[in-house]
Protein backbone atom coordinates (compact mmCIF):
# COMPACT_ATOMS: atom_id res chain seq x y z
CA UNK A 1 0.00 0.00 0.00
CA UNK A 2 1.43 3.50 -0.97
CA UNK A 3 2.25 5.44 2.02
CA UNK A 4 3.43 9.24 2.52
CA UNK A 5 7.13 8.46 4.59
CA UNK A 6 8.18 11.83 6.12
CA UNK A 7 11.25 12.55 7.71
CA UNK A 8 11.92 12.28 11.08
CA UNK A 9 12.67 16.02 11.85
CA UNK A 10 11.77 19.15 9.56
CA UNK A 11 14.29 21.55 8.86
CA UNK A 12 12.81 24.81 10.28
CA UNK A 13 15.20 27.18 8.67
CA UNK A 14 14.48 26.63 5.07
CA UNK A 15 10.40 26.23 5.81
CA UNK A 16 10.61 29.68 7.82
CA UNK A 17 12.90 30.90 4.95
CA UNK A 18 9.89 30.18 2.61
CA UNK A 19 7.13 31.22 4.31
CA UNK A 20 9.47 34.54 5.67
CA UNK A 21 9.52 35.25 1.69
CA UNK A 22 5.98 34.24 0.25
CA UNK A 23 4.25 36.70 3.55
CA UNK A 24 7.08 39.63 2.85
CA UNK A 25 5.79 39.89 -0.75
CA UNK A 26 2.33 39.49 0.50
CA UNK A 27 2.61 42.23 3.05
CA UNK A 28 4.48 44.63 0.27
CA UNK A 29 1.26 43.65 -2.34
CA UNK A 30 -1.50 42.83 0.22
CA UNK A 31 -4.05 45.69 -1.07
CA UNK A 32 -3.06 45.20 -4.82
CA UNK A 33 -3.68 41.63 -4.66
CA UNK A 34 -6.92 41.67 -3.09
CA UNK A 35 -8.30 44.25 -5.38
CA UNK A 36 -7.05 42.10 -8.40
CA UNK A 37 -7.89 38.55 -6.82
CA UNK A 38 -11.69 40.05 -6.40
CA UNK A 39 -11.83 41.99 -10.03
CA UNK A 40 -11.08 38.10 -11.23
CA UNK A 41 -14.13 36.61 -9.41
CA UNK A 42 -11.92 34.14 -6.78
CA UNK A 43 -15.05 33.32 -4.21
CA UNK A 44 -15.15 35.37 -1.37
CA UNK A 45 -11.47 36.16 -1.05
CA UNK A 46 -11.28 38.85 1.24
CA UNK A 47 -11.94 35.34 3.62
CA UNK A 48 -9.04 33.12 2.35
CA UNK A 49 -6.44 33.93 3.72
CA UNK A 50 -2.47 32.57 4.05
CA UNK A 51 -2.24 30.83 7.26
CA UNK A 52 1.56 32.05 7.92
CA UNK A 53 0.26 35.75 7.89
CA UNK A 54 -1.67 34.81 11.23
CA UNK A 55 0.89 33.37 13.39
CA UNK A 56 4.47 32.67 11.75
CA UNK A 57 5.52 30.50 14.15
CA UNK A 58 3.20 27.60 12.29
CA UNK A 59 5.36 25.78 9.75
CA UNK A 60 4.22 24.92 6.59
CA UNK A 61 5.04 22.00 4.39
CA UNK A 62 2.44 21.07 1.45
CA UNK A 63 2.05 17.53 1.10
CA UNK A 64 0.68 18.06 -2.45
CA UNK A 65 2.45 20.38 -3.63
CA UNK A 66 5.68 17.67 -4.26
CA UNK A 67 5.53 14.38 -5.32
CA UNK A 68 6.37 13.04 -1.69
CA UNK A 69 2.87 11.81 -1.27
CA UNK A 70 1.02 8.70 -1.85
CA UNK A 71 -0.15 9.89 -5.03
CA UNK A 72 3.72 10.40 -6.03
CA UNK A 73 3.11 13.59 -7.80
CA UNK A 74 2.85 17.28 -7.23
CA UNK A 75 -0.90 17.70 -8.07
CA UNK A 76 -0.84 21.58 -6.55
CA UNK A 77 0.92 22.73 -9.44
CA UNK A 78 1.05 26.69 -9.42
CA UNK A 79 -0.62 26.35 -5.56
CA UNK A 80 2.35 26.73 -3.21
CA UNK A 81 0.60 28.86 -0.58
CA UNK A 82 -1.29 27.05 2.47
CA UNK A 83 -4.61 29.14 2.93
CA UNK A 84 -8.08 28.76 4.60
CA UNK A 85 -10.99 30.70 5.40
CA UNK A 86 -9.95 33.24 7.78
CA UNK A 87 -11.85 32.31 10.52
CA UNK A 88 -10.78 28.97 10.03
CA UNK A 89 -6.92 30.03 9.79
CA UNK A 90 -8.08 32.10 13.07
CA UNK A 91 -8.70 28.99 15.05
CA UNK A 92 -5.49 27.66 13.92
CA UNK A 93 -3.73 30.14 15.46
CA UNK A 94 -5.20 29.68 19.09
CA UNK A 95 -4.63 26.59 18.61
CA UNK A 96 -0.80 27.18 18.17
CA UNK A 97 -1.21 29.56 21.19
CA UNK A 98 -2.51 26.47 22.79
CA UNK A 99 0.18 24.34 21.86
CA UNK A 100 3.19 26.38 22.95
CA UNK A 101 1.91 26.79 26.39
CA UNK A 102 1.52 22.88 27.26
CA UNK A 103 4.84 22.19 25.27
CA UNK A 104 6.93 25.58 25.07
CA UNK A 105 8.64 25.76 21.60
CA UNK A 106 6.60 23.14 19.91
CA UNK A 107 4.79 23.90 16.85
CA UNK A 108 2.13 23.01 14.30
CA UNK A 109 3.31 22.03 11.48
CA UNK A 110 0.65 21.95 8.28
CA UNK A 111 0.85 19.26 5.02
CA UNK A 112 -2.39 20.51 3.60
CA UNK A 113 -5.28 23.11 4.21
CA UNK A 114 -7.82 24.22 1.22
CA UNK A 115 -7.74 22.35 -1.38
CA UNK A 116 -9.46 23.72 -4.82
CA UNK A 117 -11.96 21.15 -6.15
CA UNK A 118 -10.34 21.53 -9.45
CA UNK A 119 -7.63 19.50 -7.62
CA UNK A 120 -10.01 17.45 -5.63
CA UNK A 121 -11.05 15.74 -9.55
CA UNK A 122 -7.36 15.45 -10.05
CA UNK A 123 -7.23 13.06 -7.01
CA UNK A 124 -10.56 11.30 -7.48
CA UNK A 125 -9.31 10.26 -11.24
CA UNK A 126 -5.88 8.96 -9.60
CA UNK A 127 -7.26 6.91 -6.72
CA UNK A 128 -10.37 6.14 -8.19
CA UNK A 129 -11.39 2.20 -8.66
CA UNK A 130 -8.19 1.75 -6.63
CA UNK A 131 -7.83 0.53 -2.69
CA UNK A 132 -7.34 4.66 -1.66
CA UNK A 133 -10.37 5.79 -3.01
CA UNK A 134 -12.53 5.51 -0.20
CA UNK A 135 -9.92 7.94 1.13
CA UNK A 136 -10.38 10.64 -1.15
CA UNK A 137 -13.66 12.54 -1.22
CA UNK A 138 -15.57 12.19 -4.32
CA UNK A 139 -15.47 16.07 -5.16
CA UNK A 140 -18.96 16.31 -6.90
CA UNK A 141 -20.17 16.03 -3.78
CA UNK A 142 -16.78 17.95 -1.74
CA UNK A 143 -14.61 17.56 0.66
CA UNK A 144 -14.36 19.75 3.95
CA UNK A 145 -10.65 20.65 2.26
CA UNK A 146 -12.45 22.05 -0.77
CA UNK A 147 -14.43 25.00 1.43
CA UNK A 148 -11.11 25.84 3.11
CA UNK A 149 -12.14 24.82 6.29
CA UNK A 150 -10.41 21.50 7.05
CA UNK A 151 -6.47 21.08 8.17
CA UNK A 152 -3.96 18.08 7.66
CA UNK A 153 -0.78 18.50 10.28
CA UNK A 154 1.07 16.92 12.93
CA UNK A 155 3.22 18.78 15.92
CA UNK A 156 7.17 19.06 15.74
CA UNK A 157 9.20 19.98 19.26
CA UNK A 158 11.32 22.48 20.05
CA UNK A 159 14.39 20.65 18.15
CA UNK A 160 12.40 20.21 15.26
CA UNK A 161 11.89 16.85 15.54
CA UNK A 162 8.01 15.64 13.94
CA UNK A 163 6.44 13.51 17.34
CA UNK A 164 5.58 10.07 16.60
CA UNK A 165 2.29 9.16 16.04
CA UNK A 166 2.46 5.95 15.47
CA UNK A 167 2.35 6.69 11.85
CA UNK A 168 3.02 8.71 8.95
CA UNK A 169 0.36 11.48 8.01
CA UNK A 170 -1.42 9.91 5.00
CA UNK A 171 -1.28 6.33 5.87
CA UNK A 172 -4.00 4.19 4.82
CA UNK A 173 -4.73 1.48 7.59
CA UNK A 174 -6.43 0.79 10.61
CA UNK A 175 -2.94 1.97 12.63
CA UNK A 176 -3.57 5.49 11.84
CA UNK A 177 -7.55 5.42 12.81
CA UNK A 178 -8.17 6.98 16.03
CA UNK A 179 -11.38 4.66 16.85
CA UNK A 180 -9.03 1.61 17.02
CA UNK A 181 -6.79 3.52 19.51
CA UNK A 182 -7.61 1.87 22.51
CA UNK A 183 -7.59 -1.43 20.87
CA UNK A 184 -3.88 -1.25 19.33
CA UNK A 185 -2.65 0.10 22.86
CA UNK A 186 -3.26 -2.56 24.68
CA UNK A 187 -2.20 -4.88 21.64
CA UNK A 188 1.00 -3.12 21.78
CA UNK A 189 0.52 -2.08 18.15
CA UNK A 190 0.24 1.30 19.50
CA UNK A 191 2.88 2.67 22.36
CA UNK A 192 2.03 5.11 25.40
CA UNK A 193 4.21 7.84 23.47
CA UNK A 194 2.32 7.54 20.35
CA UNK A 195 -0.92 7.49 22.13
CA UNK A 196 -0.27 10.71 24.33
CA UNK A 197 1.20 12.09 20.83
CA UNK A 198 -1.74 12.27 19.29
CA UNK A 199 -4.04 13.41 22.86
CA UNK A 200 -1.82 15.96 22.80
CA UNK A 201 -2.56 17.53 19.13
CA UNK A 202 -6.42 16.20 19.39
CA UNK A 203 -6.73 18.34 22.77
CA UNK A 204 -5.11 21.42 21.26
CA UNK A 205 -7.17 21.24 18.11
CA UNK A 206 -10.34 20.99 20.23
CA UNK A 207 -9.73 23.29 22.66
CA UNK A 208 -8.98 26.00 19.29
CA UNK A 209 -12.38 24.35 18.55
CA UNK A 210 -11.37 22.11 15.83
CA UNK A 211 -13.23 18.46 15.63
CA UNK A 212 -11.49 15.56 14.68
CA UNK A 213 -12.78 12.40 12.69
CA UNK A 214 -12.25 8.51 13.36
CA UNK A 215 -10.40 7.89 9.85
CA UNK A 216 -7.40 9.91 10.23
CA UNK A 217 -5.34 11.03 13.17
CA UNK A 218 -4.15 14.38 11.59
CA UNK A 219 -7.57 16.00 10.00
CA UNK A 220 -9.54 18.37 11.59
CA UNK A 221 -13.08 20.09 10.81
CA UNK A 222 -13.14 23.86 11.74
CA UNK A 223 -16.83 23.19 11.56
CA UNK A 224 -19.69 20.33 11.05
CA UNK A 225 -19.81 19.70 7.59
CA UNK A 226 -23.47 21.15 7.51
CA UNK A 227 -22.19 24.13 9.13
CA UNK A 228 -19.50 24.65 6.88
CA UNK A 229 -21.81 24.48 3.33
CA UNK A 230 -23.95 26.80 4.85
CA UNK A 231 -21.37 29.56 5.35
CA UNK A 232 -19.23 29.05 2.63
CA UNK A 233 -18.57 27.93 -1.08
CA UNK A 234 -16.63 25.87 -2.68
CA UNK A 235 -13.71 26.85 -3.58
CA UNK A 236 -13.11 25.44 -7.37
CA UNK A 237 -9.37 26.97 -8.48
CA UNK A 238 -6.89 29.03 -6.95
CA UNK A 239 -4.75 30.28 -9.41
CA UNK A 240 -1.47 32.75 -9.07
CA UNK A 241 -2.20 36.57 -10.38
CA UNK A 242 0.51 36.04 -13.19
CA UNK A 243 -1.43 33.24 -14.76
CA UNK A 244 -4.36 35.45 -14.20
CA UNK A 245 -3.30 37.93 -16.22
CA UNK A 246 -1.99 35.34 -18.69
CA UNK A 247 -4.76 33.93 -19.12
CA UNK A 248 -7.27 37.13 -19.71
CA UNK A 249 -4.32 38.99 -21.99
CA UNK A 250 -5.02 36.06 -24.42
CA UNK A 251 -8.89 36.74 -24.00
CA UNK A 252 -8.44 39.89 -25.28
CA UNK A 253 -10.20 40.95 -28.45
CA UNK A 254 -12.45 38.09 -28.25
CA UNK A 255 -15.90 38.74 -28.24
CA UNK A 256 -18.51 37.33 -25.03
CA UNK A 257 -21.45 35.71 -25.81
CA UNK A 258 -24.90 36.95 -24.91
CA UNK A 259 -24.01 35.66 -21.39
CA UNK A 260 -20.99 36.99 -21.04
CA UNK A 261 -19.05 33.90 -21.94
CA UNK A 262 -15.62 32.88 -23.88
CA UNK A 263 -13.50 29.61 -23.65
CA UNK A 264 -9.61 29.82 -24.10
CA UNK A 265 -8.04 27.09 -24.53
CA UNK A 266 -4.22 27.13 -23.64
CA UNK A 267 -3.22 23.87 -26.05
CA UNK A 268 0.60 23.40 -24.62
CA UNK A 269 -0.39 23.51 -20.96
CA UNK A 270 -3.83 21.08 -21.65
CA UNK A 271 -5.87 23.46 -19.93
CA UNK A 272 -9.67 24.89 -20.79
CA UNK A 273 -10.63 28.21 -19.31
CA UNK A 274 -14.08 29.26 -19.11
CA UNK A 275 -14.33 33.10 -18.74
CA UNK A 276 -17.22 35.58 -17.81
CA UNK A 277 -16.46 39.01 -18.70
CA UNK A 278 -12.96 39.91 -17.10
CA UNK A 279 -13.15 37.08 -14.79
CA UNK A 280 -12.02 32.98 -15.09
CA UNK A 281 -14.88 30.86 -14.04
CA UNK A 282 -13.86 27.58 -14.13
CA UNK A 283 -10.02 25.91 -15.37
CA UNK A 284 -10.16 22.11 -16.43
CA UNK A 285 -7.93 19.45 -17.22
CA UNK A 286 -8.16 18.85 -21.17
CA UNK A 287 -6.43 16.41 -23.86
CA UNK A 288 -5.99 17.90 -27.50
CA UNK A 289 -5.44 15.81 -30.94
CA UNK A 290 -2.53 13.37 -30.24
CA UNK A 291 -0.19 14.89 -32.83
CA UNK A 292 -0.71 18.26 -31.34
CA UNK A 293 -1.84 21.82 -32.55
CA UNK A 294 -1.53 23.42 -35.72
CA UNK A 295 -4.29 21.30 -38.15
CA UNK A 296 -3.93 22.33 -41.58
CA UNK A 297 -5.87 19.28 -43.32
CA UNK A 298 -8.30 16.40 -42.94
CA UNK A 299 -6.76 13.47 -40.63
CA UNK A 300 -3.74 14.99 -39.27
CA UNK A 301 -5.00 14.04 -36.14
CA UNK A 302 -3.57 17.96 -34.81
CA UNK A 303 -6.11 20.45 -33.28
CA UNK A 304 -6.62 23.84 -34.87
CA UNK A 305 -5.15 26.87 -33.32
CA UNK A 306 -7.11 30.35 -34.23
CA UNK A 307 -10.55 31.80 -33.13
CA UNK A 308 -14.46 30.11 -33.68
CA UNK A 309 -17.91 29.69 -32.08
CA UNK A 310 -19.37 27.10 -30.70
CA UNK A 311 -21.63 25.50 -33.83
CA UNK A 312 -24.64 23.33 -32.50
CA UNK A 313 -24.38 21.43 -28.70
CA UNK A 314 -25.74 18.14 -28.59
CA UNK A 315 -25.90 15.57 -24.93
CA UNK A 316 -27.60 12.96 -23.14
CA UNK A 317 -28.86 15.24 -20.11
CA UNK A 318 -29.18 18.67 -20.87
CA UNK A 319 -29.80 21.20 -19.92
CA UNK A 320 -31.63 21.91 -23.94
CA UNK A 321 -29.49 24.11 -26.29
CA UNK A 322 -31.61 25.65 -29.01
CA UNK A 323 -29.18 25.24 -32.09
CA UNK A 324 -29.29 27.19 -35.26
CA UNK A 325 -32.22 25.75 -37.37
CA UNK A 326 -34.02 24.68 -34.63
CA UNK A 327 -31.95 21.44 -34.89
CA UNK A 328 -33.10 19.60 -31.05
CA UNK A 329 -29.83 19.02 -28.92
CA UNK A 330 -30.41 15.89 -27.40
CA UNK A 331 -28.32 12.41 -28.13
CA UNK A 332 -30.10 9.47 -29.40
CA UNK A 333 -28.38 6.07 -29.32
CA UNK A 334 -27.69 5.19 -33.25
CA UNK A 335 -28.88 8.31 -34.69
CA UNK A 336 -26.57 11.13 -34.15
CA UNK A 337 -23.67 11.90 -36.08
CA UNK A 338 -21.38 15.01 -36.31
CA UNK A 339 -21.67 14.82 -40.18
CA UNK A 340 -19.36 16.57 -42.91
CA UNK A 341 -18.03 20.15 -41.82
CA UNK A 342 -19.27 20.15 -38.43
CA UNK A 343 -22.68 19.39 -39.93
CA UNK A 344 -25.58 17.81 -36.96
CA UNK A 345 -27.59 14.85 -38.37
CA UNK A 346 -29.47 12.56 -37.61
CA UNK A 347 -31.15 9.71 -38.84
CA UNK A 348 -29.62 6.75 -41.99
CA UNK A 349 -26.21 8.70 -43.58
CA UNK A 350 -26.86 7.11 -47.11
CA UNK A 351 -29.75 9.28 -47.20
CA UNK A 352 -28.06 12.60 -47.22
CA UNK A 353 -26.86 14.18 -50.06
CA UNK A 354 -24.32 16.84 -50.30
CA UNK A 355 -24.66 20.86 -51.22
CA UNK A 356 -21.01 22.45 -51.66
CA UNK A 357 -21.07 26.60 -51.30
CA UNK A 358 -18.86 28.47 -52.91
CA UNK A 359 -16.60 28.61 -50.41
CA UNK A 360 -15.96 25.12 -50.11
CA UNK A 361 -18.42 24.73 -47.04
CA UNK A 362 -20.43 20.50 -47.42
CA UNK A 363 -23.65 20.83 -46.08
CA UNK A 364 -26.19 18.51 -45.66
CA UNK A 365 -28.63 18.20 -48.61
CA UNK A 366 -32.16 16.39 -49.92
CA UNK A 367 -32.32 18.08 -52.52
CA UNK A 368 -31.61 15.34 -55.47
CA UNK A 369 -29.72 17.93 -57.62
CA UNK A 370 -26.65 18.19 -55.11
CA UNK A 371 -24.26 15.12 -55.12
CA UNK A 372 -24.56 11.59 -52.87
CA UNK A 373 -22.76 11.76 -50.17
CA UNK A 374 -19.01 9.89 -50.66
CA UNK A 375 -18.17 6.40 -48.97
CA UNK A 376 -15.06 8.51 -47.59
CA UNK A 377 -17.58 11.04 -45.63
CA UNK A 378 -19.68 8.53 -44.29
CA UNK A 379 -16.29 6.43 -43.39
CA UNK A 380 -15.84 9.87 -41.42
CA UNK A 381 -19.07 10.48 -39.85
CA UNK A 382 -19.23 6.41 -38.52
CA UNK A 383 -16.20 7.61 -35.88
CA UNK A 384 -18.18 10.75 -35.14
CA UNK A 385 -20.89 8.91 -33.27
CA UNK A 386 -21.94 10.75 -30.52
CA UNK A 387 -23.22 8.17 -28.46
CA UNK A 388 -20.24 6.12 -27.86
CA UNK A 389 -17.58 6.16 -25.15
CA UNK A 390 -15.37 8.69 -27.09
CA UNK A 391 -18.06 11.12 -26.75
CA UNK A 392 -18.63 10.61 -23.08
CA UNK A 393 -21.51 7.54 -23.19
CA UNK A 394 -24.12 7.87 -21.16
CA UNK A 395 -22.62 11.13 -20.31
CA UNK A 396 -22.39 12.36 -23.87
CA UNK A 397 -21.78 16.70 -24.02
CA UNK A 398 -20.86 17.64 -27.80
CA UNK A 399 -19.34 21.38 -28.16
CA UNK A 400 -18.58 21.67 -31.93
CA UNK A 401 -16.74 24.30 -32.94
CA UNK A 402 -17.20 25.82 -36.61
CA UNK A 403 -13.80 25.22 -38.03
CA UNK A 404 -12.76 25.00 -41.05
CA UNK A 405 -13.80 29.08 -40.72
CA UNK A 406 -13.65 31.43 -43.54
CA UNK A 407 -9.96 32.23 -42.50
CA UNK A 408 -8.99 28.62 -42.76
CA UNK A 409 -10.53 28.11 -46.24
CA UNK A 410 -8.18 31.01 -47.18
CA UNK A 411 -5.55 29.64 -46.39
CA UNK A 412 -5.98 25.83 -47.76
CA UNK A 413 -6.94 24.26 -44.29
CA UNK A 414 -8.86 21.12 -44.49
CA UNK A 415 -10.67 18.84 -42.20
CA UNK A 416 -14.43 18.37 -40.29
CA UNK A 417 -16.29 17.37 -37.10
CA UNK A 418 -13.64 19.30 -34.47
CA UNK A 419 -15.62 19.69 -30.61
CA UNK A 420 -15.22 20.36 -27.45
CA UNK A 421 -16.61 17.06 -26.15
CA UNK A 422 -16.85 14.55 -23.08
CA UNK A 423 -14.64 11.60 -23.15
CA UNK A 424 -14.99 7.98 -21.48
CA UNK A 425 -12.04 6.83 -23.27
CA UNK A 426 -9.90 9.74 -21.16
CA UNK A 427 -11.85 9.01 -17.82
CA UNK A 428 -11.25 4.97 -18.29
CA UNK A 429 -7.90 5.90 -18.89
CA UNK A 430 -6.26 8.67 -17.72
CA UNK A 431 -4.51 12.06 -18.95
CA UNK A 432 -1.22 10.11 -18.38
CA UNK A 433 -1.81 7.16 -20.69
CA UNK A 434 -4.38 8.66 -22.68
CA UNK A 435 -2.87 9.12 -26.27
CA UNK A 436 -4.88 12.06 -27.71
CA UNK A 437 -7.71 13.01 -30.26
CA UNK A 438 -8.07 13.25 -33.66
CA UNK A 439 -8.51 17.17 -33.41
CA UNK A 440 -10.84 17.78 -30.87
CA UNK A 441 -10.66 18.83 -27.58
CA UNK A 442 -11.65 15.93 -25.01
CA UNK A 443 -12.79 16.69 -21.63
CA UNK A 444 -13.60 14.68 -18.41
CA UNK A 445 -17.33 13.95 -18.53
CA UNK A 446 -18.22 16.06 -15.38
CA UNK A 447 -16.46 18.44 -16.54
CA UNK A 448 -17.39 18.72 -20.01
CA UNK A 449 -21.00 18.59 -18.48
CA UNK A 450 -19.98 21.75 -16.19
CA UNK A 451 -18.79 23.55 -19.59
CA UNK A 452 -21.52 22.36 -21.56
CA UNK A 453 -24.63 24.46 -18.58
CA UNK A 454 -22.52 27.31 -19.75
CA UNK A 455 -21.90 28.06 -23.12
CA UNK A 456 -24.29 28.22 -26.25
CA UNK A 457 -24.38 28.09 -29.46
CA UNK A 458 -22.32 31.27 -30.97
CA UNK A 459 -20.18 31.13 -27.49
CA UNK A 460 -16.56 32.24 -28.63
CA UNK A 461 -13.70 30.08 -28.68
CA UNK A 462 -10.06 30.97 -28.83
CA UNK A 463 -7.30 27.92 -29.09
CA UNK A 464 -3.61 29.23 -28.36
CA UNK A 465 -0.66 27.73 -27.81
Amino acid sequence: MSRYIIKDKIDISKVMLRAISISLIFLLFTPALAEQLIQYNIEDVEDIVDITHLNNRILVNLAYSTSNNFLHEDVYGDLQICYLRKEVAEKLDKAQTILEKKRRGYRLVVYDGLRPRNVQYKMWRMVKDTPQQEYVADPEEGSIHNFGAAVDLSIVDDQGNLLDMGTPFDYFGDLAQPRYEKRFLEEGRLTKEHAENRKLLRDVMEEAGFQGIADEWWHFNAFSPAEVTRRYKIVEFLLPLSKIKTVLNESKGLLRDKNGFCVLVKGAERKLYLIENSAITFVFDIAIGERGLGKKREGDHKTPLGDYTIKWMVSRNGPPKQNPGGVQSFVFDGHTYAVLDTELYFGDLAHIRVKVLPDGTRKVSHDLNDRPITPEEIKIAHGERLWTDAYGGKDSYVMALNYPNNKDRSEGKTGSCIEIHASLSLEKEGYKKYKGTLGCIAMYPADAKRVYEYVNPGTPVRIVE
